[in-house]
């Protein structure tokens, strides 16, 4: 009752009370709906609200609903006066103070404002706030309020990009902080280095990774992650031989070959340390490298080549390219070096029997040089009975091919099986490809022969539906491993890939070739591969493989065909008289009769 009584009292004396403030009402209706908007699994508000010098909230993010000390920062405004903008954004008057505050803080922070009377919150990062505020003030005389533009309505789907941008952020912080106090124990100064995506490198460590491990990425064909390891390791100071080298061999293989010689001559000047594999292997990039470039001619660079190829420690790869070297490539002279090439990659490879990429390398040799070789003389057989008019002697040639190519299949095949448990897809690839020249080979030299006219002294072959689809699918496998060649940055494959996929397109007659030229033109534009490059460029005046046989065996049957003129016996040639000739067939002729086994003792 006393009470009542004193309430009584004080309202006869008129006495005033402290009235509500809307504005104070406006901020905790503001600060209760924010507080709504983030998910408790995610977020743990923690108000300012002792001495807050323009900070309204700390946010610590949460992860699996664990704390992570990663943290930003909120000051929260409310309005219900403002106006929309055209672009519709609202726009706030903040101290400027409180803007460089917020700036200062070593987490992120955020700007928030609620417009009351649509019951909308927008946010502006501080720090865009602050370099707006500065661009507009350069001078530097700056006024006490600043006008904050709101653009952004603060919705679900941006809280989750908040999150993750200050996770990274906070993400990023550790690293560097962790870089520096490494460097700070070492007692040494440390450079690092933070890329777009925001992972932070130590240039020195990056540096160590490429000299202790380079020539084993190298040898595992993942140049690639040397190149981006070396283009995060700048700026730097003066760094080994072995790191030049090893990022020059990296940037060869890229097919970045200015970049390559760079590095390639900065390494030749501290070979000190390097054995005599090193020393050749680095010669031999070198010199090829400056032919890719046009420094070198032709003949200056196998010159030089073969100088660096005679040395006797010159490692198991550069003694392989030495037996490719001395085979040669014209092909009437390969089966006579064959057999002692044969026996140098076997040597080779039982002198490296622990590793099974120098055994897929050389088996990979001879094979093509098989492939040379029975192609050579599949075409020379075919030649040689051509004009006799008969049958059986074809048959002949085509029966005793058959084998041939089984065993030639049977141990590639053998070998792409051994490749595919190395689980290098690039290698199987440039494997394969083996397989659709050799198709692309046989195809063109059957067709050729088996439609060859005497009368018209020239081919009039079609090509036939059958062989055409056989084709799509090989066409269909260059052009899946062309991509996957090109996004593994294998350019120097993939423009090989493209070269015979041009071949192909172009014998059979398919308009698809322009789209493969613009393609490769392309991609030699932005590459250094000199050899590729004046293959395409004959190939592009008549020079595809079908075409130059074609140009070559024609000029051959033509004069074959005059000297039987003169001779009296033109009429026989191709003609079922041709038997009266030459009644006992031609003489079919083979340089391989079996084929040495691959041997694969050591699973890889």
């Amino acid at each position: 009752m006393q009470a009542l009584d004193n309430m009584d009292h004080n309202n006869r004396l008129n006495l005033p009370l402290p009235s509500a403030n809307p504005n104070e009402d406006l901020e905790t209706i503001s600060v209760r709906k924010f507080e709504f908007l983030f998910d408790t699994m995610l977020f743990q508000l923690r108000p300012e609200n002792i001495r807050d010098k323009g900070v309204d909230f700390f946010i610590e993010l949460k992860n699996q609903n664990v704390y992570t000390n990663i943290r930003f920062a909120v000051q929260l405004k409310s309005t219900k006066s403002m106006e929309k903008h055209s672009d519709g954004s609202i726009r706030y008057p903040i101290d400027v103070s409180n803007i460089n505050y917020l700036n200062r803080l070593n987490i992120p922070a955020y700007y928030v404002i609620y417009d009351h009377r649509e019951d909308v919150f927008y946010y502006q990062k501080a720090s865009s706030a602050f370099q707006a505020m500065v661009d507009k003030y350069s001078g530097g005389k700056f006024p006490k309020t600043y006008i904050v533009s709101f653009p952004t309505e603060l919705t679900p789907e941006k809280i989750s990009a908040i999150y993750e941008e200050v996770l990274q952020s906070g993400e990023l912080y550790r690293q560097v902080t962790s870089h520096l106090e490494r460097a700070e124990q070492a007692s040494k100064p440390s450079a690092i280095l933070i890329d777009a995506e925001q992972k932070v490198y130590s240039i020195e460590e990056n540096i160590t990774y490429i000299e202790r491990f380079g020539f084993a990425l190298l040898n595992n064909r993942d140049a690639q992650h040397i190149v981006e390891m070396e283009q995060r390791s700048c700026p730097r100071g003066e760094v080994s031989a072995r790191f030049n080298l090893i990022c020059g061999m990296a940037y060869y293989s890229r097919g970045k070959v200015p970049r390559a010689l760079e590095f390639l001559r900065l390494a030749e000047n501290g070979t000190e340390g390097f054995d005599g594999q090193v020393k050749a292997m680095l010669s031999h990039t070198i010199l090829r490298a400056k032919y890719d470039l046009g420094i070198l001619i032709k003949e200056d660079f196998e010159r030089e080549t073969g100088e660096v190829l005679k040395g006797e420690d010159i490692g198991s790869f550069l003694e392989m390219e030495r037996a490719w070297k001395e085979l040669g490539s014209r092909a009437d002279y390969v089966p006579e070096k064959f057999p002692a090439f044969c026996r140098e990659i076997f040597r080779l490879i039982a002198s490296e029997n622990s590793n099974p990429r120098a055994r897929a390398m050389g088996y990979s040799r001879i094979l093509r040089a098989e492939k040379l070789i029975l192609m050579n003389e599949l075409g020379k057989n075919l030649f040689s009975v051509v004009g006799t008019g008969n049958s059986n002697a074809w048959q002949q040639v085509m029966n005793e091919f058959v084998p041939l190519e089984r065993g030639f299949h049977s141990r590639l095949e053998a070998l792409s099986k051994y490749i595919e448990k190395l689980e290098d897809v690039r290698d199987h690839a440039n494997l394969t490809r083996i397989v659709i020249e050799w198709s692309y080979d046989k195809c063109f030299l059957i067709n050729f022969y088996g439609n060859w006219d005497f009368s018209k002294c020239s081919y009039s072959g079609e090509i036939s539906p059958e062989l055409t689809k056989r084709f799509e699918h090989h066409l269909s496998y260059l052009e899946k491993t062309t991509k996957m060649f090109t996004e593994c940055d294998d350019q120097e494959s993939a423009g090989h890939n493209m070269l015979l996929q041009y071949n192909i397109l172009h014998f059979l007659g398919d308009e698809r070739r322009t789209d493969t030229a613009d393609q490769l033109t392309e991609l030699l534009k932005r590459n250094d591969f000199a050899n590729l490059k004046f293959i395409f460029s004959m190939m592009q005046k008549g020079g595809t493989d079908h075409e130059r046989y074609e140009k070559d065996a024609t000029l051959r049957l033509r004069s074959l065909l005059e000297i039987s003129k003169k001779e009296g016996i033109a009429r026989y040639l191709f003609t079922k008289d041709g038997l009266q000739l030459f009644p006992g067939g031609s003489n079919v002729n083979w340089s391989i009769k079996e084929f040495v086994p691959f041997d694969f003792p050591n699973e890889p």
